[in-house]
Protein backbone atom coordinates (compact mmCIF):
# COMPACT_ATOMS: atom_id res chain seq x y z
CA UNK A 1 0.00 0.00 0.00
CA UNK A 2 2.64 2.24 0.53
CA UNK A 3 4.40 1.97 -2.49
CA UNK A 4 1.02 2.63 -4.35
CA UNK A 5 1.13 6.24 -2.79
CA UNK A 6 4.18 6.55 -3.77
CA UNK A 7 3.01 5.81 -7.37
CA UNK A 8 0.48 7.88 -6.98
CA UNK A 9 2.44 11.38 -6.08
CA UNK A 10 4.45 10.41 -8.88
CA UNK A 11 1.70 10.30 -11.31
CA UNK A 12 0.22 13.55 -9.57
CA UNK A 13 4.10 14.97 -10.24
CA UNK A 14 4.22 14.05 -13.72
CA UNK A 15 0.89 15.79 -14.51
CA UNK A 16 1.63 19.18 -12.40
CA UNK A 17 2.67 22.52 -14.70
CA UNK A 18 4.82 24.09 -11.65
CA UNK A 19 8.24 23.00 -11.31
CA UNK A 20 8.07 23.69 -7.45
CA UNK A 21 5.32 21.60 -6.84
CA UNK A 22 6.24 18.84 -9.40
CA UNK A 23 9.17 18.89 -7.78
CA UNK A 24 7.24 18.17 -3.70
CA UNK A 25 5.31 16.07 -4.92
CA UNK A 26 8.02 13.32 -6.61
CA UNK A 27 10.23 13.89 -3.07
CA UNK A 28 7.04 12.51 -1.70
CA UNK A 29 6.54 9.65 -3.91
CA UNK A 30 10.00 9.09 -3.42
CA UNK A 31 10.08 9.33 0.74
CA UNK A 32 6.75 6.85 0.45
CA UNK A 33 9.51 4.96 -1.54
CA UNK A 34 11.76 5.10 1.33
CA UNK A 35 9.31 3.76 3.83
CA UNK A 36 8.78 0.97 2.04
CA UNK A 37 12.26 -0.12 1.72
CA UNK A 38 11.97 0.40 5.36
CA UNK A 39 9.46 -1.65 5.96
CA UNK A 40 10.53 -4.98 3.72
CA UNK A 41 14.03 -4.16 2.92
CA UNK A 42 14.00 -7.67 0.87
CA UNK A 43 11.10 -6.82 -1.07
CA UNK A 44 12.29 -7.33 -4.56
CA UNK A 45 9.13 -5.89 -6.60
CA UNK A 46 9.62 -2.54 -4.44
CA UNK A 47 13.45 -2.11 -5.35
CA UNK A 48 12.87 -3.02 -9.02
CA UNK A 49 9.84 -0.03 -8.90
CA UNK A 50 11.77 2.42 -7.31
CA UNK A 51 14.69 1.58 -9.59
CA UNK A 52 12.45 2.09 -12.79
CA UNK A 53 10.91 5.12 -11.56
CA UNK A 54 14.44 7.27 -10.83
CA UNK A 55 15.05 6.00 -13.87
CA UNK A 56 12.06 7.02 -16.03
CA UNK A 57 12.00 10.25 -13.73
CA UNK A 58 15.93 10.86 -14.65
CA UNK A 59 15.58 10.60 -17.96
CA UNK A 60 12.50 12.95 -18.01
CA UNK A 61 13.10 15.36 -15.54
CA UNK A 62 16.96 15.31 -15.28
CA UNK A 63 17.76 17.13 -12.05
CA UNK A 64 15.06 15.96 -9.76
CA UNK A 65 15.20 12.63 -9.44
CA UNK A 66 19.08 10.60 -9.37
CA UNK A 67 20.21 6.95 -8.81
CA UNK A 68 22.24 8.59 -5.79
CA UNK A 69 19.08 9.68 -4.43
CA UNK A 70 17.64 6.32 -4.75
CA UNK A 71 21.12 4.46 -3.07
CA UNK A 72 20.77 6.91 -0.16
CA UNK A 73 17.41 5.79 0.46
CA UNK A 74 18.75 2.03 1.30
CA UNK A 75 20.35 3.86 4.22
CA UNK A 76 17.13 4.68 5.97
Amino acid sequence: MIAENARYWLQKGSGEKKQDQQTNYFKKALDYFKLALKLEPHGAEIYHTTAMTCYTLHKRYTGIVSFLYFLDAQNY
